[in-house]
């Protein structure tokens, strides 16, 4: 399997939420960074040379430490149900649009650091991010 970085996208004026308790609740402001991967694999069980099975995957990690509006304590953690990320994208022609990121599964949270979300269910979203 091969895996290589095919598009970073800095976005501006980013909103981490958490679902808890059917609630949506703002956790931090941030400058997320997209990062668009491609994994391939090659098959050669058909044909001369086989051929290649590519599929892309998002990952927004959010720079540096996110500015918290809440007290992040174990019991708070317990209750989040899901993850939702919203930011301004730059697009070609300098006018920002506003990107929803639902469905943001958490891969990595280092309260120090980078938080680290893979983006799912979200068909035809990665052609649009590789388009702008």
């Amino acid at each position: 399997m091969v895996q290589r970085l095919v598009k970073t996208i800095m976005c501006e004026n980013g909103d981490l939420y958490s679902t808890t308790n059917g609630r949506r609740i703002l956790l931090a402001r941030c400058r997320p960074r997209i990062e668009i991967t491609e994994q391939s694999v090659n098959i050669k069980s058909i044909g001369v040379h086989g051929f290649n099975v590519k599929k892309n995957y998002i990952t927004l990690i959010l720079c540096g430490t996110p500015e918290l509006t809440r007290e992040l304590d174990m019991d708070f953690w317990n209750t989040i149900t899901s993850f939702g990320i919203e930011a301004d994208i730059q697009r070609t022609d300098g006018v920002f649009e506003r990107m929803y990121f639902d469905n943001a599964v958490p891969q990595e949270i280092d309260l120090d650091g980078e938080w680290v979300f893979e983006v799912t269910g979200q068909p035809g979203f990665t052609k649009k991010l590789l388009s702008i």
